[in-house]
């Protein structure tokens, strides 16, 4: 796993435990806190409140099929990691990986960031192009991208210079393009692919840091919203009960 990708998975490691945690919580608390509280409503003929027979629904849901549904979310799970292993069906999922919102844009900069970086370094080491391409390439994760990767060095062994080739098999990589373009020109394709890979790398981690921003709010805000629906649907009819005796 290169660099960007591994920036990439400690930003998203707190929204990710942030939800487990939530999901964890409310499964407890109707497997093990509604049923013994709701159990007291149970002997009275009082209606209760939508949010209260809410709670309770999803607590019986919870407690006959909460086992089948993880032995199904397991089962999916395996069959994904079998499935993938087909080489035709990962470069097909890793393709629709590239075209999801938002995801897809994500994918790309950190490929072509540690694309560019690996690139840069290998020359500037005196690695021959065509080798430093081939093993650049070799450290793109998104086998679609690495697919095109592949095709731009098969086009330099062709004797067509690299931001041509570039441009026929990266249509979408514009600034790459550009910059690859003005370091042949200029004799500093090493310090030019650099430079690509800190724009992009800086580009994923404020798109990044944007969206975590917008995220993490939103989640307390619906984590705090679901805990305090159940305590308002366990509580609403307990004071009902009080307020008649």
């Amino acid at each position: 796993m290169q660099r960007t990708e591994k920036q990439l998975l400690r930003a998203l490691i707190y929204p990710v435990t942030l939800i487990s945690v939530s999901i964890a919580m409310v499964a407890l608390m109707m497997v093990l806190v509604v049923p013994k509280i709701t159990s007291v409503f149970a002997s009275s003929n009082r209606e209760l409140p939508w949010i209260t027979e809410l709670i309770i629904g999803v607590s019986k849901f919870v407690q006959d099929y909460g086992s089948a549904f993880l032995i199904c979310l397991l089962t999916i799970f395996i069959t994904f990691k079998v499935i993938i292993r087909n080489p035709d069906i990962r470069l097909r999922f890793h393709n629709l990986l590239l075209r999801l919102p938002g995801l897809g844009r994500w994918i790309r900069m950190a490929d072509i960031s540690d694309w560019a970086r690996n690139l840069g370094v290998l020359l500037n080491s005196g690695v021959p192009a065509l080798a430093a391409l081939r093993i650049s390439s070799a450290v793109v994760g998104n086998l679609s991208l690495r697919k095109s990767f592949d095709e731009v060095t098969e086009s330099m062994r062709q004797g067509v210079s690299l931001h041509r080739a570039l441009e026929k098999n990266l249509t979408e990589s514009g600034f790459l393009v550009h910059m690859v373009g003005s370091g042949e020109a200029s004799s500093e394709l090493d310090k030019m692919l650099i430079r690509v890979a800190e724009y992009y790398s800086a580009r994923l981690n404020n798109a990044v840091e944007v969206f975590l921003k917008l995220l993490n709010p939103m989640l307390i805000l619906a984590m705090g919203a679901m805990i305090l629906g159940i305590v308002a649907g366990i509580m609403l009819p307990i004071m009902d009960m009080n307020n008649t005796i």
